[in-house]
C-alpha cells in the first residue's frame, strides 16, 4: 500500500489511508508506504513534496516483486505505471476519489498543468490497473471519463466500529441545526442560511469546521440565528450532533461539475454518533445515506425540497425519533464498519494475485 495522504487524518483520503494502513500493519503479507512528516499546506510546496515522495517509492520498491500495488492517491499513478514496466506480472490498484477527473473543469492554470500531468485517457487504457471507488456516483463519473467497466471495483468507506455510539442518557435534543465541515460553497452553508434556515424561526445553525472559502464563510457570519465555533474536539462534535435537530449536509448543484463529493464521511460519522441527518440526494451523499435508508434526502439547491423535509424532521416526536436514530445506527453498523470493508478489499488483493 502506497499513500501520500498520511498522516496527519485531516480529510478524506488521509481518513482513509489511516485506517486502512493501520488495519494491515497486522498482516504479514502487507506492507505500507506512507511519508513519516506532515505534508506542506502551500499547494505549490505539497506538490513538490508529492514529486520527491514518488522518486523515493519508486527507489524502495524496484527491487521487490510485488503482486499488488494499492495507491491510494490517483495522482501517484506514475508509480504504478513505471513498476509496471519492471513487473508486468503486478497488478496496480488506483483509488478515484472523483476530485482527480473534474478538476480539468477549474479555471486557472493549475487544472490545465494537472491535465497534462494525470493523463486520464492513458491511464484508463493500462491492461494492469485495475480501479478501486467508493459509490455508484464515483462510478458513473468513471464511466463518463472513458474507464472500463470491467475494470472498476467499487467498496464503500467506512467508520471505527468504536466510533459507533448510543445516544446519551438522559437524552436532550435541542432547536439548532447543525453544520460540520469545510466552509466552501459547494457545501451549500450559505446557501441554506439564505434559502432554508428563515423558515424556522425558533431554530438556529450551529457552524463547526475549518474556514477555506472566506466569501462564503463572510455571507454566513454576522446572520444572528448562525453560531460558529470553529474546530473543536470529538467529544464536543459528538454532543453537539447527538443534541442537535438534524446535522445537515447541504451541497448544491453545480453547473461546471468543478468538484466531487464520492462519499462524504461526515454523513456515516454522523448517524454512527446517533445524529438525524439531512443532505442532498446529490453525487455520493446518496451511496453513503443508503440511498435515504440511514438519512433524509432532499433536492439539491432545491429550497421547497429542503423546508418540506425538515419541516417534517423537526414535527418528530422525541420517542419516535430515538427510534429512527437507533434503527439507523444499526443499519450502518451492518454496512460501513471499517473491519468489514478493508476484508473486502484484502479479498480483492487475493482475487488480483
Amino acid at each position: 500500500i502506497v499513500s501520500f495522504n498520511h498522516p496527519p487524518v485531516m480529510g478524506g483520503i488521509e481518513t482513509y489511508s489511516h485506517y486502512l494502513i493501520n488495519f494491515f500493519n497486522k498482516f504479514d503479507d502487507v506492507e505500507s508506504i506512507f511519508p513519516k512528516k506532515s505534508k506542506p499546506k502551500k499547494r505549490a510546496l505539497r506538490a513538490i513534496s508529492m514529486i520527491i515522495f514518488s522518486i523515493t517509492t519508486l527507489y524502495k520498491i524496484t527491487s521487490k516483486k510485488i503482486d499488488v500495488l494499492h495507491l491510494t492517491n490517483f495522482n501517484l499513478w506514475i508509480i504504478g505505471y513505471l513498476y509496471s514496466l519492471i513487473n508486468r506480472k503486478s497488478k496496480i490498484i488506483l483509488n478515484i476519489w472523483g476530485l482527480e477527473l473534474v478538476y480539468k473543469n477549474k479555471k486557472g492554470i493549475l487544472p490545465k498543468v494537472h491535465k497534462f500531468l494525470v493523463p486520464i485517457n492513458f491511464i484508463s487504457k493500462r491492461n494492469n490497473f485495475i480501479f478501486l471507488t467508493c459509490s455508484q456516483a464515483s462510478n458513473q463519473l468513471a464511466y463518463d471519463n472513458g474507464f472500463p467497466k470491467n475494470k472498476i471495483k467499487t467498496i464503500a468507506l467506512g467508520v471505527d466500529k468504536k466510533d459507533i455510539l448510543s445516544l446519551k442518557e438522559p437524552v436532550h435534543f435541542k432547536n439548532y441545526f447543525l453544520f460540520s465541515g469545510r466552509i466552501v460553497e459547494r457545501k451549500g452553508l450559505s446557501w441554506f442560511v439564505e434559502n432554508v434556515l428563515p423558515s424556522f424561526p425558533d431554530y438556529k445553525l450551529i457552524v463547526v469546521g475549518t474556514i477555506v472559502e472566506e466569501n462564503e464563510f463572510n455571507k454566513i457570519k454576522l446572520n444572528s440565528k448562525v453560531e460558529y465555533l470553529g474546530r473543536v474536539s470529538k467529544n464536543d462534535l459528538i454532543k453537539l450532533r447527538q443534541q442537535s435537530t438534524a446535522v445537515i449536509i447541504p451541497n448544491v448543484y453545480q453547473k461546471n461539475n468543478e468538484d466531487f463529493e464520492a462519499f462524504a464521511f461526515v454523513t456515516v460519522e454522523s448517524v454512527a454518533h446517533s445524529a438525524i441527518v439531512v443532505a442532498s440526494r446529490y453525487q455520493g451523499l446518496k451511496d453513503s445515506l443508503l440511498n435515504g435508508n440511514i438519512g433524509y434526502l432532499c433536492d439539491p439547491s432545491s429550497k421547497d425540497s429542503w423546508i418540506e423535509t425538515i419541516q417534517h424532521v423537526v414535527k418528530i416526536p422525541k420517542d419516535k425519533k430515538i427510534e429512527i436514530i437507533n434503527k439507523r445506527r444499526s443499519e450502518l453498523q451492518n454496512n460501513f464498519v471499517w473491519d468489514d470493508i478493508f476484508n473486502q478489499t484484502y479479498n480483492l488483493y487475493n482475487s488480483l494475485n
